[in-house]
């Protein structure tokens, strides 16, 4: 569903550009000159002339941009991830990102006001899929894609976003990093730098509100609210991908049981499209297996009813497994391939859900189990509790910004309406 567009009237236009791959890398060498950078690159393996031609591109494809915004008679100002703060945010009638989806993704992670519009343009299109950003003939017109923007024609797709809290000792130290960063920054929680200092909260609540709290850790919690909204997805688990996640799980107030895993996410109806789909669908030869193990058991099954029919009369049979079972070649046990692909897209187009449901859905990658646990390994919910288990974990806000998860603490996973965002979806256009 498409709300109607704002009123828009911008006069200052915040540009957010991306840090490419060959700046990330030149940033971990010691040399300043060009040639030696690049020599240095290649001794890493790395295709230097491939990353520079790419950063070049987006590099013109920036430069281009600013150009044509500032001849349209807007006030500019060009941001990177460590110069796009609240007061930049604050500064700015609408936010134009220029990279691809992690670009577009750290853009939407700051802006906690309904009313700032966020415009994704991919600067590289023959490289990047860009799925958030506009379609790729609109970096190749960029004015025209201006034009209609500044006109006000389009509409406005309001996407939810998770808002996260942190119940967590008094005395716990959270940190947060960029997960392309070699070190944890360690941020001090204060609500000047934050907004939203640690909570206080009575011993009594905790208990009617977090259910997986033990009774013991009630008096000595705080609750921090995260200062990021994820538009995608939340990645929890430990720091160390081979090490077993252990944690806590309570759905819309249910508790379930404590989950071994190789860690679980959380996303939204934006997300469902991406990590969290790749995660879930199934296969066509995952599909063919099941069937053929399907069909064994149904000719077992079918071979007991024959059996039955001899003594007691006729049953019912399974009349679909029956015509998966007409058409299997009993020689070599083949399927048919379009029945195959059918049950297999069907599955797979029920995953992802609509950008405006107010649900999130969980899915716990890889869950270790005794084969007596039944729980869901995945499901939705309005609201979600983690619990950590975990001595190393983190809490990952789409793909890009992690926060430490200490042992014990609980994190509370939120859908608000009042948290979506306003993206752009022009009018009449392919």
């Amino acid at each position: 569903m498409f709300i109607s567009t704002l009123n828009l009237k911008p006069k200052n236009v915040l540009l957010l550009g991306k840090v490419t791959k060959y700046e990330l890398e030149r940033s971990f060498e010691q040399h300043t000159d060009e040639k030696n950078i690049h020599d240095a690159l290649l001794r890493k393996g790395v295709d230097a002339d491939w990353l520079l031609a790419r950063h070049k591109i987006h590099s013109e494809k920036l430069s281009e941009f600013q150009q044509i915004l500032r001849l349209k008679g807007l006030n500019v100002r060009v941001a990177d991830r460590n110069s796009y703060t609240a007061e930049a945010i604050a500064w700015a009638d609408v936010i134009f990102t220029a990279g691809g989806d992690g670009t577009f993704l750290m853009g939407a992670s700051k802006i906690m006001d309904r009313r700032k519009l966020l415009v994704g343009l991919n600067t590289d299109p023959d490289f990047s899929v860009g799925y958030l950003c506009l379609p790729k003939s609109c970096t190749r017109n960029l004015s025209e894609t201006l034009d209609l923007i500044l006109s006000g024609n389009f509409d406005c797709i309001w996407r939810n976003r998770l808002r996260v809290s942190l119940l967590h000792h008094i005395n716990q130290n959270l940190r947060f990093r960029l997960l392309d960063k070699r070190k944890w920054v360690v941020q001090e929680w204060t609500s000047e730098k934050l907004g939203c200092p640690p909570e206080h909260i009575l011993p009594s609540a905790i208990e009617r509100e977090y259910p997986l709290v033990p009774q013991y850790a009630r008096t000595t919690m705080v609750r921090t609210s995260l200062p990021l909204l994820a538009l995608n997805e939340v990645f929890v688990g430990e720091s160390v991908s081979a090490r077993v996640s252990k944690y806590e799980l309570a759905v819309d107030g249910v508790n379930l049981l404590r989950r071994k895993s190789s860690g679980m996410v959380v996303v939204t109806g934006t997300g469902s499209t991406s990590w969290y789909l790749q995660g879930t669908a199934l296969s066509p030869h995952t599909v063919a297996e099941v069937l053929k193990v399907a069909k064994a058991v149904y000719v077992e099954r079918d071979g007991e009813r024959a059996e039955y029919r001899r003594h007691h009369g006729s049953t019912q049979s399974l009349s679909v497994l029956n015509r998966l079972v007409e058409q299997t070649n009993t020689q070599n046990d083949h399927l048919d391939d379009s029945v195959v692909r059918e049950i297999t897209e069907r599955y797979n187009a029920r995953l992802p859900f609509d950008s405006e449901d107010k649900r999130m859905a969980y899915v716990v990658f890889e869950p270790m189990s005794d084969g007596t646990d039944m729980e869901p390994s995945r499901g939705y919910a309005t609201n979600l509790q983690v619990r950590s288990l975990m001595l190393d974990a983190h809490l990952v806000f789409d793909g890009a910004r992690a926060f430490s998860f200490p042992y014990g603490s609980v994190a509370e996973f939120s859908i608000d309406p009042s948290d979506a965002l306003c993206c752009v979806r022009l009018r009449n256009h392919s």
